[in-house]
C-alpha cells in the first residue's frame, strides 16, 4: 500500500491508521494517521493513561518518538509535548496527517511500562501483537469518530481479531466504530493457522504464537475447549457470537521476563490476550492456561458486571475510584474456581487447596478493608493491593456464598443473587457506586449487611469455621502432623484423560519426576474418588506397609518404591472435609458442589 501525503476532505471521513508490518526495524514501527477535517485552532493528541484491564497508570508515551504533523498542503505544523502521554498540535484547521514511530513494549529497554498482555510486540516476519492504545492515540473530542485500519503485512502472517479483519493478499483492513472499539479489539499476527469450535451460541477462535514453537495448538485447543464448555454450562451461555483467544508464549531467556507476576491475561468484549512463558513442564503450561482462561471468560458473566456511575464511562486519562472494584476481580476469580470444581476441572481437594492458598496469601495484607483499598489501589504505590482482590476478594465471595446458602436453607446463593439483580433492573440501568452493596442486600437478606460491614468495609477477621461448617468442612489455622512421606508433590487431575499427573515435587524417596502419571498405589488403580484416601492410609505414621507407586512416564508404565521418610510438618490454614456429618450439611454440600437450587434442580438464569 502507498501512504498518502496529501488528502482532500469528505463528509464523514474516518481516521485512517496505516501500518506497514514489512518495514519494522529493531522492534520499531512507523504509524501514519490520516485525519478528517478538524475545525479547531489547536488539538490535543492523547495516548491513553488508562484502559480497561490496567491496574496502574500507563506510561505508553515513552514508546512514541519523532511525532510530526502535516496540513493538507503537506506543510509541517507545530507539535509540542504537553506531558508524557499528550501532545498539542497547531494550527490544526487544515490538519491532514500525524506520523511517528512507536517502539513495542515487549522489547523496550525499560521494563514495566505496560503489562505484557496489554502491550505490543513487533518481531519482523514472525509475530505482531497489536494493542492499539499503545500504537495509536486519539484527538481529544473526536473519540467517537470512525477509525479505519489499513495494515500492510507479510504474506506468511495471518491476522486474527474480533474487530472483523478483511484480508487481502498483501494487506488487511478493518473498521472500528470509535476509539474505544479500536482499543477493545487487539490483533495477533502469527504464522500459525487458527483452530476453533462452537460451544453454545459462541464460535471460539484459537490463535497461537509460540516463540520457540514448544507449545502446540492441539494441547492448547483441548484445554480451552474444556474451559469454554464449563463456563458456558455454568453461565447458561455467553452473549458473544465470535470470541478470539489470542495466546502468546514467549521465551523467558530472550525476553528477560522471569517474574511470574509479569505473565497473565486481559479480557476484552470479544477476545482475550494471554502472555505466558514457554517452559519444559507441559502440565504447568496446561494448568496455567486452564486457570487463567477460566478467570478471563468469567469477566463476560453479565451478573458480575454491575453498571455504576463510576464504571459505566471510561476516562482514558485517569481511573475512576470505586469502592467496589474488589467485586469485579474477587467475584470473577471465585466463580471461575467454583465452575472448575462443579465441572470436574478441579477435584474437591484441588478446589480446597486453591482456597487455602488464597487465605494464606491474603494474610500478608491484613488488616485490609476491601472497600477502602478498592478506592486507593490505583494511586501510585498502592498497586500491590490490587492483587489481594484475587485472594481475599475471592475468599470473602466464597464465605458470602455459603452465608446465603445457609440463610436461604439452600434456596439461594451468590450466583442467583447477582443474576436476580441483573434481571430485576431495566436495560442500561446504572447503579450509584455507593448503592452496589445495598442492591445485593435488597435482593438477599438484611443480615447480609452485617457481613459487608464487618468483612468488606471493615477489617474484622473472618471465622472461617462459621461459614465452612455449612457444608461440613472444618478449618484449622495451624496443625502439626507427624507422618510417613514417600513423595511430597501435587497431584493434578485432568478430566479429559481421567489421570493424575505429578507436579511441584519437593521431596522424593522413590524416584518420582515432574510430569509422571500416577496409575496405581499397591496395585489399586488411582481414581478421582480414592486418591486422597490411599495417600492418607499409607502416610499414617503407624503404618508399616511397603508402598509401590505405579507410574506412567513417556507412555511406559513402571513401579517405584523406596523407604519412607518420617517427618513432622507444621501446616497452616487447613480445610478438612468431614467424612461423618449430619444430613443438613450433606444437603448443603451437594447443593454447593452442583449449583442445584430450588428443590435440587440446577439453577438456570
Amino acid at each position: 500500500m502507498v501512504l498518502v501525503s496529501l488528502c482532500t476532505y469528505a463528509a464523514g471521513d474516518p481516521f485512517r491508521i496505516q501500518l506497514n508490518l514489512n518495514e519494522t526495524d529493531s522492534f520499531r514501527m512507523k504509524v501514519v494517521i490520516l485525519t478528517p477535517r478538524i475545525d479547531l485552532p489547536q488539538v490535543r493528541f492523547v495516548i491513553p493513561s488508562n484502559v480497561p484491564g490496567c491496574i496502574s497508570e500507563l506510561k505508553s508515551g515513552k514508546l512514541f518518538s519523532d511525532i510530526k504533523a502535516y496540513d493538507v498542503d503537506g506543510k509541517e505544523v507545530t507539535v509540542k509535548r504537553a506531558s508524557l502521554n499528550e501532545f498539542e498540535i497547531y494550527p490544526s484547521n487544515k490538519l491532514a496527517r500525524i506520523e511517528y514511530y512507536v517502539h513495542d513494549s515487549w522489547h523496550y529497554t525499560e521494563p514495566a511500562i505496560i503489562m505484557r498482555q496489554l502491550g505490543t510486540s513487533f518481531v519482523n516476519g514472525s509475530h505482531f501483537l497489536l494493542n492499539f492504545h499503545a500504537i495509536a492515540g486519539y484527538i481529544e473530542g473526536y473519540e467517537n469518530y470512525t477509525y479505519k485500519l489499513e495494515i500492510t503485512k507479510p504474506a506468511a502472517l495471518t491476522g486474527y481479531s474480533s474487530i472483523g479483519l478483511i484480508p487481502h493478499p498483501t494487506f488487511d483492513t478493518a473498521t472500528a466504530s470509535g476509539y474505544l472499539a479500536l482499543i477493545d479489539n487487539p490483533i495477533l499476527y502469527t504464522k500459525n493457522k487458527e483452530t476453533g469450535y462452537i460451544v453454545g451460541k459462541t464460535h471460539y477462535h484459537i490463535c497461537l504464537y509460540s516463540e520457540q514453537d514448544s507449545v502446540r495448538m492441539p494441547e492448547v485447543s483441548k484445554v480451552l475447549r474444556t474451559v469454554s464448555e464449563g463456563v458456558d454450562g455454568f453461565c447458561g451461555g455467553l452473549n458473544v457470537r465470535d470470541y478470539y483467544f489470542l495466546v502468546n508464549y514467549a521465551n523467558p531467556a530472550l525476553n528477560k521476563v522471569v517474574n511470574e507476576e509479569e505473565y497473565g491475561a486481559v479480557e476484552h468484549s470479544g477476545s482475550s490476550v494471554y502472555y505466558f512463558a514457554e517452559g519444559s513442564n507441559k502440565y504447568k503450561t496446561i494448568r496455567d492456561l486452564q486457570m487463567t482462561a477460566s478467570h478471563e471468560l468469567f469477566h463476560l458473566f453479565e451478573p458480575i458486571n454491575i453498571k455504576t456511575d463510576m464504571t459505566n464511562k471510561l476516562n482514558m486519562r485517569a481511573k475512576m475510584q470505586t469502592e467496589n472494584l474488589w467485586i469485579y476481580e474477587g467475584f470473577t476469580e471465585y466463580f471461575s474456581l467454583l465452575m472448575q470444581y462443579r465441572k470436574e476441572l478441579l477435584t474437591e481437594q484441588e478446589f480446597i487447596t486453591e482456597i487455602r492458598n488464597k487465605i494464606s496469601l491474603s494474610q500478608f495484607y491484613e488488616p485490609f478493608s476491601l472497600s477502602e483499598q478498592s478506592e486507593k489501589c490505583y494511586l501510585d504505590g498502592n498497586e500491590r493491593g490490587y492483587q489481594n482482590f484475587y485472594h481475599k476478594g475471592a475468599v470473602i465471595a466464597m464465605m458470602l456464598d455459603l452465608r446465603l446458602l445457609k440463610l436461604s436453607k439452600g434456596e439461594m446463593n451468590l450466583e442467583s443473587v447477582m443474576t436476580d439483580i441483573k434481571n430485576n433492573t431495566r436495560t442500561n440501568y446504572v447503579v450509584k457506586d455507593e448503592n452496589v452493596i445495598t442492591e445485593i442486600v435488597k435482593n438477599s437478606y438484611p443480615e447480609i449487611q452485617e457481613f459487608f460491614d464487618n468483612y468488606i468495609k471493615g477489617t474484622k477477621q473472618v471465622d472461617y469455621n462459621e461459614y465452612l461448617s455449612t457444608v461440613g468442612w472444618k478449618y484449622e489455622m495451624q496443625r502439626i502432623d507427624t507422618e510417613r512421606l514417600f513423595v511430597n508433590a501435587t497431584y493434578r487431575y485432568t478430566k479429559a484423560s481421567k489421570e493424575y499427573y505429578v507436579t511441584n515435587v519437593t521431596l522424593d524417596q522413590v524416584g518420582m519426576r515432574e510430569g509422571d502419571i500416577l496409575v496405581a498405589i499397591n496395585g489399586k488403580p488411582v481414581t478421582k474418588e480414592n486418591l486422597l484416601t490411599m495417600l492418607d492410609k499409607y502416610s499414617d505414621k503407624n503404618s508399616n506397609k511397603e508402598v509401590i507407586f505405579t507410574i506412567k512416564r513417556g507412555g511406559v508404565e513402571m513401579d517405584l518404591t523406596g523407604p519412607p521418610l518420617t517427618i513432622t510438618r507444621n501446616q497452616k490454614n487447613i480445610i478438612v472435609v468431614e467424612k461423618k456429618t449430619d444430613t443438613e450439611k450433606k444437603t448443603y454440600r451437594k447443593k454447593y458442589s452442583s449449583g442445584g437450587l430450588h428443590k435440587n434442580k440446577i439453577y438456570k438464569q
